[in-house]
């Protein structure tokens, strides 16, 4: 990886990809182009933070921007998108393995910039906001349901015990 200096004239009027790992504390950002990566930094998950860092690449011809689906559900697309940003979501059983064991957020930012680069990484649709909200609903009956389940399998499994161990009393 070679630094530089004026990132606006080494990217003007060229197709940058930009891959993030999305965690709750921070965003391992990877910005890729002309088959190298141009940045790769760490950054706290403050959205104004990264929309000041996407103006380094204002002069790019396209700049597209991709991260892995997971916990946070999408407001960082729905953000990207109402700022004109071309984002993607992808999600995590449809990026390519690789032979390396080592994985860290680095190599994930880097191989998403990568991947989408070359072609390789499918997007998901993003829902409406509404839909999004049933679905979290949905989701956390099934948690409760199963929770209660577990615990009448638990209550159950000792009423059993007790009254096994009461025989050999």
């Amino acid at each position: 990886m070679r630094y530089y200096k004026n990132i606006k004239d080494f990217v003007k009027d060229k197709q940058v990809f930009c891959g993030m790992d999305v965690h709750l504390n921070h965003w391992n950002i990877c910005f890729f182009c002309d088959g190298e990566v141009v940045e790769k930094l760490k950054i706290p998950v403050h959205y104004k933070q990264f929309y000041n860092l996407l103006q380094n690449y204002s002069t790019a011809r396209q700049l597209k921007i991709i991260y892995e689906a997971g916990f946070s559900g999408y407001w960082l697309w729905r953000s990207l998108a109402k700022d004109g940003y071309d984002c993607c979501v992808t999600p995590p059983n449809r990026i390519p393995k690789t032979g390396s064991k080592v994985k860290t957020d680095k190599r994930d930012a880097e191989a998403l910039a990568a991947y989408l680069s070359a072609g390789l990484l499918k997007s998901v649709v993003v829902p409406p906001v509404h839909d999004e909200a049933d679905r979290r609903i949905v989701r956390r009956r099934a948690q409760l349901v199963k929770n209660q389940t577990r615990a009448k399998h638990q209550v159950n499994a000792a009423i059993v015990m007790h009254q096994n161990s009461s025989h050999y009393v």
